[in-house]
């Protein structure tokens, strides 16, 4: 009950990410009216490599050729260094777009779990997958491209394998879903202003004061809270996009796979059946997780991300999944 407990925390702190991207990091999401950014930059406050998209329905992209180092989510854990490819996905190289007879290629699509907050790129559960699938040696090489975007919801996922990962012609593609994915994203802006003033949520004030900020972001949490989940709407954000994805697969010709990511009852038993229904594969990363102590994979920290090990087991529990199963 207790891994339970803080499985479901993930989806909290999912929520009140988002926000803390938006309203604190102001000056990355608006550049026109900032300073540039360097090419490679350091923060202990969120993410610089993320800016606002041209396409309505994503909301936000990550900024391609973008690398930053990174101290932590909220406390500070370890220094990672990120790295966006030309493409403006997480990865240390770039994919040419066409490819070998003997390439099997998997795109994994998610939010901030599967982007890898905290670790490195190579640490990420995407890449952790790929490395097994080409130890087997068996004359069929693998590439698993990570599509994780920090905030993104199941609908923004599916937009965004549209415009950007269609044209890799991928065999599989694996939807990371984490329990916040069934908000809706685009409300957000409704908020931000009154409640951007209201705790004074800007870059100038944490520098001031980084002690205080986090005093007043509690505050600041909660009330975003009570109000975002309520913008609750599975049929919206999460049951259309996946009608959308299956005729998408079937045109496309690739296989898709589930990865549930969460401990809310309601949204497994909707996503298996979903599954089921479509004939898509289906994974459940309590499974996998559930296995260890929450310190060993890093769930139970205030950063709510598994950590490298746990992204490891992530890694070779799909491994051995695709090993029996595909």
């Amino acid at each position: 009950m207790y891994k339970r407990i803080i499985f479901s925390l993930i989806v909290i702190f999912e929520v009140s990410f988002i926000f803390f991207l938006l309203y604190h990091n102001n000056y990355n999401f608006n550049k026109k009216d900032s300073a540039p950014i360097k090419e490679t930059e350091y923060a202990d406050y969120p993410l610089l490599c993320q800016e606002h998209s041209n396409n309505s329905k994503l909301i936000l992209e990550n900024i391609p050729n973008f690398e930053q180092y990174f101290d932590g989510v909220i406390e500070k854990i370890r220094t990672t260094h990120i790295k966006i490819n030309s493409d403006g996905f997480r990865d240390d190289r770039n994919y040419t777009i066409d490819r070998s007879n003997n390439t099997f290629r998997i795109i994994v699509l998610g939010d901030s779990i599967t982007f890898g907050m905290g670790i490195e790129n190579n640490e990420t559960y995407p890449k952790v997958l790929e490395r097994k699938l080409n130890s087997l040696n068996n004359g069929i090489y693998y590439e698993v491209l990570n599509f994780g975007v920090v905030g993104y919801a199941t609908i923004q996922e599916v937009e965004l394998l549209k415009v950007k990962g269609l044209k890799y012609e991928a065999d599989l593609v694996i939807v990371c879903f984490v329990g916040n994915d069934a908000i809706d994203p685009y409300k957000s802006e409704e908020l931000e202003e009154k409640l951007r003033k209201k705790y004074n949520m800007t870059h100038d004030s944490f520098e001031e004061d980084k002690i205080a900020w986090w005093k007043r972001f509690q505050e600041y949490d909660e009330e975003i809270l009570k109000v975002y989940l309520k913008f609750n709407n599975w049929e919206k954000i999460v049951q259309g996009p996946l009608d959308d994805l299956k005729n998408i697969s079937i045109k496309n010709n690739f296989s898709v796979l589930i990865l549930s990511w969460t401990s809310l009852n309601d949204q497994v038993t909707h996503l298996l059946k979903i599954a089921n229904k479509n004939k898509w594969f289906f994974v459940n990363a309590y499974d996998f997780l559930s296995k260890y102590k929450e310190e060993e994979t890093g769930i139970p920290t205030l950063n709510y991300h598994p950590n490298a090990f746990g992204n490891r087991v992530m890694g070779e529990g799909l491994f051995e999944y695709l090993l029996t199963n595909i």
